[in-house]
């Protein structure tokens, strides 16, 4: 796994000349596609092995952060992709929730020990309540602010506006930056509607000069990129 990261990372840099938001861990799912990772069970109360193995990823933090710590080829540490990724409201599962929150600060702490150039954050879908709670364990506010409604619908369109308002409160308020790892939401096989929901992201993204990386762009059998 080593010797194919630092191949990608080679890539990357020699034919993208670009650098690499490196993710480590995934906590996405869905009902109809599953992505590997961690799941809900991992954080349940008395039987999860978070609560006896909490340094349980320390050799595979070593193996790859550990070594890579100082690489100019990568951008940001993304150690965890969507955490509490619920169908359900977190506040009915505070026990679980408060798991979770533990094993991220162990992973976000360890990570931080090995003295990285690069800076460190968790990649959160929408939801500004959950970036507050997360905040104290990111050194830069990794977001997924997808427009995931009709475009032209003017309720949802204020919604999503103030989202990104709350995003930019809280990113002034913690003198961290926001960095979007994800946007460009899928219009199935409507191309005028996807054409109009990247004009709405990237086109607002742009105005408020906030970074992001255009992460589904074309159809792809990862995920559900449509």
């Amino acid at each position: 796994f080593r010797n194919n990261f630092a191949l990608a990372l080679d890539l990357v840099d020699r034919i993208c000349d670009a650098k690499a938001v490196v993710c480590l861990m995934n906590r996405w799912h869905n009902n109809f596609l599953d992505a590997g990772g961690l799941y809900i069970d991992h954080f349940m109360p008395g039987w999860s092995w978070v609560e006896g193995q909490k340094d349980k990823f320390n050799a595979y933090i070593d193996d790859i952060v550990g070594n890579f710590k100082d690489d100019q080829r990568i951008l940001v540490w993304d150690y965890c992709n969507e955490p509490f990724s619920y169908r359900i409201p977190r506040e009915s599962i505070p026990e679980i929730t408060t798991n979770e929150f533990a094993w991220l600060s162990n992973v976000y702490q360890k990570i931080k020990l090995l003295n990285p150039i690069q800076d460190v954050g968790t990649s959160l879908y929408p939801d500004t309540e959950l970036q507050k709670l997360v905040e104290p364990i990111e050194d830069v506010l990794l977001i997924h602010p997808y427009y995931i409604g009709i475009p032209g619908d003017e309720e949802y369109t204020k919604k999503w506006l103030d989202n990104l308002n709350q995003y930019e409160k809280i990113s002034i308020t913690s003198n961290k930056p926001l960095l979007i790892t994800e946007c460009c939401w899928g219009g199935g096989s409507d191309w005028q509607t996807r054409i109009a929901i990247m004009k709405q992201e990237l086109g607002e993204f742009n105005r408020r000069k906030i970074g992001f990386l255009a992460h589904a762009l074309h159809h792809s059998l990862l995920a559900d990129l449509h």
